[in-house]
């Protein structure tokens, strides 16, 4: 049986997404928002830049996070 590599990115994306799920329902506390965005950076390349689809997420989590108000780790 073949085994496959893991793709490293895509289960960072597929976290992110989880992410920016939980911030639409008001459910992303602080020490995921900085998760999902310490995943969102570590996406970038050697030179820094973001590729687009990192740059959509990124730009719809921190929309998500200014329009809906999310708990706090305390809850």
């Amino acid at each position: 049986m073949e085994q496959k590599m893991i793709d490293l990115s895509e289960v960072s994306y597929r976290e992110i997404l989880d992410c920016i799920v939980d911030a639409s329902l008001g459910r992303l506390s602080p020490y995921f928002q900085e998760y999902a965005r310490h995943e969102i950076a570590s996406l970038a390349n050697a030179d820094g830049e973001l590729p687009q689809a990192a740059v959509i997420l990124q730009d719809v989590l921190e929309q998500l996070l200014n329009e809906i108000p999310q708990i706090s780790d305390e809850e």
